[in-house]
């Protein structure tokens, strides 16, 4: 798949409608745990022979004791191969994964059809059996009711979008099964963006629901091909100014820090936060509190939570509570990503040859180490709360998709080693680095806009000093 776009647009629907629709979204769900059962129980089947154990005491051995830049022997790549065979007859593939959950969908033709089951329950299955066998994923999570909350297909059979003399309209069937179809009305599309994007070739239909204060609204999602539709003013001159040239990018946590050959803007995607943060923090009090009030034979006298299979208690005021905070979580999804999509607008005013810095924003709570102070673990939370709060992967993959083929986002990989270098020395230097500042020729300099600088002057991995020294004086 190319460059794409997402066009989302709200459902009309009646009561009815939607009790269909949620019962078509339980019964996927039961698709879906049905399928991720069924190929958990296949990787169990393959991990508990002698014959994988032998060889996964070797791969141990191996890596435990494998030095610096040690090539990886053949009879280790041999074994790796053979687990990728022993995976596909055992269907741990896309395809198969896609196979399994089209199988289970056949008892529940009349609310899931097979093209829904492949798209939409098998494609998001497999990212989790991808992330187990081959990522940093350490067990796979099973929805609970209420939890899946879309449907979706390739927009050729299971959901459909068609037009009549009323309009749009989402046409859900499985003609196969005989199933009654829904037929559910989009709100008018009435602008150029909604036109445009509605006519392109669509390569994914997704029904949503959103949870809001009032109960759900439904939504449907177009995944289209091409880049956005770029609005325009009444002259026809594009509302998004596009610069041109190279544009250096850090992100830090909530601030983005961005350098052209003009200027140097710093952005900060938490402008709009602080009465989020502040009345989540009060909402999350308030449900620990109410959790360990209704729940007292859970917890050890030191206030840990027992281990062990326990039943937890939940009263109507914690409901009401947990309630309350999905919805200030979604507030602030949807003001993040207002968010971002305004600072996108900007940077893209700056130019159109963007480098950033390749790295995995993925984090994970780290095993507590008796060695380390208080100190390093807090400021690794603080970190590990700013990505899962803003998002920097979501960002650069919505910067990328609005380049489009009008510019390039460039991944700098191997950035780590210039990360102290001073160019005024030509060597790294650590101690230079202080409180987000470097020093260079007795000048002080924001270490980030720094940092940016030295993305924008990158070519082939290797530097170029004399167009950084040339850009300090956009930052200076």
């Amino acid at each position: 798949m190319g460059v794409c776009s997402v066009l989302e647009m709200r459902l009309k629907t009646e009561p009815w409608q939607e009790s269909l629709i949620d019962k078509k979204m339980e019964c996927a769900r039961a698709v879906y745990n049905a399928t991720l059962s069924e190929a958990m129980k296949n990787y169990n089947r393959i991990i508990n022979t002698r014959e994988w154990q032998d060889d996964q005491k070797k791969v141990r051995a191996f890596y435990s004791g494998r030095k610096a830049g040690e090539k990886i022997p053949q009879e280790i790549k041999d074994i790796f191969n053979k687990r990728q065979k022993q995976y596909q007859e055992a269907l741990l593939t896309k395809f198969g994964i896609a196979k399994i959950a089209q199988k289970h969908a056949r008892y529940y033709n009349k609310n899931v059809s097979s093209n829904m089951a492949s798209v939409g329950i098998g494609a998001p299955v497999w990212s989790s059996i991808d992330k187990f066998l081959y990522g940093d994923g350490k067990k796979v999570k099973y929805k609970r009711p209420g939890e899946l909350n879309s449907l979706a297909s390739n927009g050729k059979s299971g959901i459909l979008l068609k037009q009549d003399e009323k309009g749009y309209y989402l046409y859900l069937s499985n003609q196969k099964a005989k199933a009654k179809p829904l037929k559910v009305y989009l709100y008018d599309t009435r602008t150029d963006y909604d036109r445009d994007m509605i006519s392109r070739k669509i390569l994914i239909v997704r029904l949503v629901r959103k949870a809001y204060e009032n109960g759900y609204k439904y939504y449907v999602q177009l995944t289209v091909d091409g880049a956005p539709y770029e609005r325009t003013d009444e002259r026809g001159e594009p509302l998004c100014k596009r610069g041109e040239g190279k544009v250096g990018l850090v992100i830090d946590g909530n601030n983005v820090y961005a350098v052209s050959d003009k200027e140097s803007r710093m952005f900060k995607l938490d402008e709009n936060f602080k009465e989020y943060e502040k009345a989540m923090e009060e909402i999350e009090a308030r449900i620990e509190y109410l959790r360990r009030l209704n729940n007292p034979n859970n917890y050890e006298e030191n206030g840990m939570i027992k281990r062990g299979r326990l039943t937890w208690n939940k009263s109507c005021e914690y409901k009401r509570v947990a309630k309350e905070k999905k919805e200030m979580t979604r507030k602030r999804r949807e003001t993040l990503a207002i968010t971002q999509n305004v600072v996108i607008k900007e940077i893209l005013e700056m130019g159109n040859d963007i480098y950033v810095e390749k790295k995995s924003y993925r984090t994970k709570k780290e095993n507590y180490d008796p060695e380390k102070s208080d100190a390093e673990y807090s400021v690794k939370k603080i970190r590990r709360k700013k990505i899962q709060n803003f998002a920097p992967a979501t960002f650069l993959d919505k910067l990328k998709t609005k380049l489009g083929d009008r510019g390039a986002l460039t991944e700098i990989s191997g950035f780590k080693e210039y990360f102290y270098y001073c160019c005024d020395s030509g060597k790294v230097e650590e101690e230079k680095f202080k409180n987000n500042k470097v020093t260079l020729n007795g000048r002080s300099y924001n270490a980030f806009y720094y940092r940016a600088v030295m993305l924008k002057n990158m070519e082939n991995k290797k530097l170029d000093v004399e167009g950084v020294k040339k850009d300090l004086s956009v930052i200076g």
